[in-house]
């Protein structure tokens, strides 16, 4: 790889940024993540003439460059700059006291124009597993960031459905939690249930075709859409069923049953609401709630787990015979509720949601 050790200052850093000719988003990058207190100590480190490591950019051509490593660093220094931070002691950027600031020397590495993006990446990939690490989602980002899937993945991140939905935090989103859990979901509904390891794997190893990428999106959007509707009257958010292992199963049991109509997901979105307060590793009250729970937290990302969370769903709610289940006969004995109250909701009959009452106290 050719490249050109320089020292610039960071004046000149700025300089560049503020005429628009860094880039500090190339597709390969991470998200934004540094916290505040993190910005204000890198702002005071410099004040103080410690060290910082080099900076590596990648020649463009015409004067322009992309960041390949040193993005947090320069946001911090231009948001002190721009009077968005401040350093450790609460001092803003002041140019006429701060020329010592602005003629502080970086170690800047300038990778030459003639080394192609894709080297740039495997860079990239390599020099962040040292230092503060990328977390898997933001080195898949790095490795497929041209691919059809994470042109798929992203869009439904980003999309206004999954979003409303409420279930990851601003944090979460900053470090591309919320992108992960959306390849989960895609490889469930493309290769059914699995070890996430391998699915998400084995999601990016496939070559998906036009047809194929539409047909994920529109699946993706109608069981959502399932989601958004019961939302209205069911906050995910404050629901265990927030919860990545249980709205996974959910999700499937969801893309399973997309032919429920939503009158009867009313229904059974109630019960689902009553049991979460007696769904505990520590209820050994009802082994069947307790079991659910073990899959939530033991090996929950395994297939084995996942399907036995699934079965319990489907036992609960899908029941085709007009006498209730063994599950479900265990669990109205726990709720105290009489077979004669079970009711029906199209071809399947299920307990009562009026009638369930939480009963475990921890």
């Amino acid at each position: 790889m050719k490249f050109q050790i320089e020292v610039w200052t960071i004046q000149k850093l700025y300089d560049i940024h503020n005429s628009k000719r860094l880039n500090l988003n190339p597709p390969y990058q991470r998200n934004n993540i540094w916290t505040e207190k993190s910005q204000k100590t890198l702002i005071s480190s410099i004040k103080l003439g410690m060290p910082l490591p080099a900076f590596f950019l990648h020649d463009k051509t015409n004067n322009k460059f992309d960041v390949a490593d040193g993005q947090q660093r320069s946001r911090a220094i231009f948001a002190y700059i721009s009077g968005e931070i401040t350093d450790l002691d609460n001092n803003k950027f002041q140019k006429h006291l701060d020329t010592e600031f602005l003629t502080y020397e970086l170690p800047i590495i300038v990778i030459n124009n003639s080394v192609n993006q894709e080297k740039i990446r495997e860079f990239y990939v390599t020099v962040n597993n040292t230092g503060l690490k990328l977390n898997k989602p933001e080195l898949r980002k790095a490795k497929y960031f041209d691919s059809t899937v994470l042109n798929l993945v992203e869009s439904l991140t980003d999309s206004e459905n999954f979003k409303t939905i409420g279930i990851f935090q601003l944090k979460q989103s900053d470090r591309m939690i919320d992108r992960e859990f959306v390849e989960e979901l895609i490889a469930l509904l493309h290769f059914g249930i699995g070890d996430k390891k391998n699915d998400i794997k084995k999601l990016y190893d496939s070559d998906f075709d036009v047809s194929t990428i539409n047909q994920l999106k529109t699946s993706f959007d109608n069981i959502l859409n399932v989601f958004i509707k019961q939302n209205k009257r069911f906050v995910f958010s404050e629901s265990r069923y927030a919860q990545r292992n249980d709205f996974y199963t959910l999700f499937k049991f969801v893309s399973n049953n997309l032919q429920i109509p939503d009158s009867d997901y009313d229904i059974i979105f109630d019960i689902l609401r009553k049991i979460q307060y007696d769904v505990s590793p520590s209820n050994e009250k009802s082994p069947d709630l307790q079991f659910y729970a073990y899959n939530c937290v033991s090996q929950s990302n395994a297939k084995q787990a996942r399907e036995n969370r699934l079965n319990f769903f489907n036992e609960l709610i899908l029941n085709e015979s007009n006498e209730p289940n063994k599950l479900q006969k265990r669990l109205l004995k726990y709720y105290h509720i009489n077979e004669s109250n079970m009711i029906r909701i199209g071809k399947y009959i299920t307990l009562p949601p009026k009638l369930i009452e939480p009963q475990f106290k921890k």
